[in-house]
């Protein structure tokens, strides 16, 4: 080693005629080099490993498309039934379920294959790798799902740009909305459904009193013999029967409309033009009944069938006390 090998970069300096710089503020400007040259380095690692995830993440999306392939086919095919292993003792053992070759030659369970065929065929290998890079969960995926076909198009039109956030965003507001519409389905349901059973109960009430009718006309019978009492309580017995019988018939009937009325308004992918026409049907048979009973000079009070003065005095309670039906 030479003596300017031994002398400081000060010195050197010095030796050379160049203006001479402080040894201290020098080393600051080595150091500052190191750490800037270091920071480099460091963000030359951090890139190399985010390369790294992207294509580890490339590879798990394509492994898991090849792995619903085979799951699909095997399922398909029931190939597994031919197919051998060796089990942890080494010996050669056949494959008896599906979810036993899952698990030893595809290294998932039965369960999540089953999901991830699921989740491929609802969006499309595409997509569904977008999805999974934006981080979609199993949740996420049941909600798109349970979503109308024209809210699930606009969610994989918004996992075309991979946006995070816009599609979380978009996800989550149709899937409150498609819960609140189904939310008030079940509840207009549920009313149809209690008022249903309330005409029941009043149709049933209503055959009682015409059985107890029928028990005071048997009990005419029984009187002493007289041919033309016995006549007229005959034709009175027949007159009750065939009265009857036309009541439970037409009962039966309007039970079995009101029913299809309510699966047609509760059905999945009903249209509201058919829903529509469900309603006004029952509007016009209920017009219809109305014309024959005046024709007939039948007095109903429908209003006293439909809002029973006990009901509308306790409406009139509820009212009165600030009572609505949104705080039921």
């Amino acid at each position: 080693m030479t003596s300017n090998d031994q002398k400081t970069l000060a010195e050197v300096y010095a030796d050379q005629g160049t203006l001479a710089i402080p040894e201290a503020e020098l080393m600051q400007v080595q150091n500052s080099a190191a750490v800037a040259a270091q920071a480099v380095m460091d963000v030359e690692g951090v890139l190399r490993d985010l390369g790294r995830l992207d294509a580890t993440l490339f590879y798990a999306n394509v492994a898991d498309s090849m792995l619903v392939q085979i799951f699909e086919k095997v399922k398909k095919e029931k190939a597994y039934k031919k197919l051998h292993y060796f089990d942890e003792a080494k010996n050669l053992r056949q494959f008896q379920t599906l979810e036993e070759f899952c698990e030893i030659k595809l290294g998932k369970s039965y369960r999540r294959l089953q999901e991830l065929s699921q989740h491929m065929q609802a969006l499309g290998s595409d997509l569904y790798e977008s999805a999974e890079r934006i981080g979609f969960r199993n949740r996420d995926y049941r909600a798109l799902k349970a979503l109308p076909p024209e809210d699930q198009a606009v969610v994989k039109q918004a996992l075309e740009s991979e946006s995070k956030d816009e599609v979380l965003d978009i996800l989550q507001d149709l899937a409150a909305r498609h819960q609140s519409e189904n939310e008030a389905a079940r509840k207009e349901r549920e009313n149809l459904t209690a008022d249903l059973e309330a005409r029941s109960r009043l149709l049933e009430d209503k055959a009682k009193r015409l059985q107890t009718t029928e028990e005071e006309l048997y009990k005419l019978k029984s009187l002493p013999p007289d041919a033309n009492l016995e006549l007229k309580l005959a034709r009175e017995e027949e007159a009750v029967k065939a009265l009857d019988a036309a009541y439970m018939g037409a009962l039966a009937e309007i039970n079995r409309f009101l029913l299809q009325v309510d699966a047609v308004l509760g059905g999945e992918g009903i249209s509201a033009q058919t829903a529509e026409y469900a309603v006004a049907s029952v509007q016009h048979y209920c017009e219809c009944v109305n014309a024959a009973l005046v024709e007939h000079g039948i007095p109903v009070d429908f209003e006293n069938i439909v809002a029973p003065e006990w009901m509308r005095g306790a409406a009139k309670a509820d009212l009165e006390a600030g009572r609505t039906g949104h705080e039921a």
